[in-house]
């Protein structure tokens, strides 16, 4: 029981990343999508 291997901790850091780049995408196509539909 100690620190980390760096590997896991840029693992589970890459992960975070991605998975908060992946949620504001999603949030902007909703915008974007709901935008659009009140446009139309």
């Amino acid at each position: 029981p100690g620190a980390p291997p760096p590997a896991t901790g840029t693992t589970h850091t890459a992960l975070a990343v991605t998975a908060g780049a992946g949620a504001l995408l999603l949030g902007a196509l909703v915008l974007v999508g709901r935008r659009r539909r009140r446009s139309h």
